[in-house]
């Protein structure tokens, strides 16, 4: 009695297609054939000759003919070659697998300008496919459209792929603010603050006070509240003569504050030149306002 074994050689039944996987997620990527005996896989990447073997992060799978990554890389990006074979022939497919880089914001600095001139914040990404990128003023609750924004005095560019822009042009006090870059892809999404500080000369609030009534025996605090950046240095100053520190006038200033204060003590023999005009001078680099 003679038995006879028909060998099959393998035919493809399911090519690998293209799978997408979202970086440091699990995904699997494989190939289906018929054949007799059941055939062996090996898989081939970007045209090498060396089959890919297992690794602590991608699992082959000779018998199943499937590939695990456990996780997903970047580098895992490219074309497979999945080729079947047993002891009468091979047979293969081609497929694509495409690995989704969640959005990263690289790079997204502080940048300083000066009132009535331009200031550029960028913003720098990286991401596969290329993130969509928006600019928001943080408490606005509105995005800036790509383009040109408040009449031409906001623009947003996509300068390239990586890269998006946001230039305030000419700038204001008000725009001193936090600026939310956001980056979205199919992996996800990435946000970032940068600050844009608008520096500026001093200057004073309309209802500052203006007046304080004293009389001899007592002392009274006027107080000079400023509104620059950066902070300012301070003078006060009676019939354009800087005042002194000393027993009839005390001046009050504080490392970074915006704010002074003269305390003024009233004798009885100062009552003929101390009831007067009081200057508050404030200064910083970008000029000097008066009150």
């Amino acid at each position: 009695q003679i038995t006879v074994e028909v060998h099959i050689p393998p035919k493809m039944t399911e090519d690998p297609g293209t799978v997408e996987g979202t970086e440091k997620h699990e995904v699997s990527f494989g190939c289906k054939a018929s054949g007799k005996p059941a055939p062996k896989w090996e898989f081939f990447k970007d045209g090498s000759r060396q089959p890919l073997s297992s690794t602590e992060t991608r699992i082959v799978d000779g018998d199943a003919g499937t590939i695990h990554f456990r996780p997903i890389h970047r580098d895992d990006d490219g074309e497979y070659r999945c080729v079947a074979l047993n002891d009468v022939g091979t047979d293969e497919a081609v497929g694509t697998l495409d690995v989704i880089v969640p959005p990263f914001i690289l790079e997204y600095r502080d940048v300083d300008g000066e009132e009535n001139k331009g200031a550029t914040i960028s913003c720098v990404t990286e991401g596969d496919p290329p993130p969509q990128m928006v600019f928001r003023k943080v408490g606005s609750g509105q995005d800036y459209q790509l383009g040109e924004n408040e009449n031409g005095r906001v623009v947003v560019e996509q300068v390239d792929s990586r890269r998006a822009t946001l230039t305030i042009d000419p700038l204001t006090p008000s725009d001193t603010a936090n600026y939310t870059c956001s980056c979205s892809n199919q992996g996800g999404k990435h946000a970032l603050n940068g600050t844009i500080t608008v520096n500026y000369r001093p200057r004073f609030d309309e209802d500052h006070v203006k007046e304080v009534y004293s009389w001899a025996g007592k002392t009274r605090n006027m107080t000079c509240k400023s509104i620059a950046e950066p902070a300012p240095s301070f003078r006060w100053l009676q019939y354009n003569e800087i005042l002194p520190n000393n027993e009839t006038f005390k001046i009050y200033t504080w490392d970074g504050s915006k704010d002074s204060a003269l305390q003024v003590t009233v004798q009885d023999h100062d009552q003929n030149w101390i009831f007067s005009t009081y200057t508050c001078e404030a200064t910083n680099n970008y000029g000097t306002g008066r009150r």
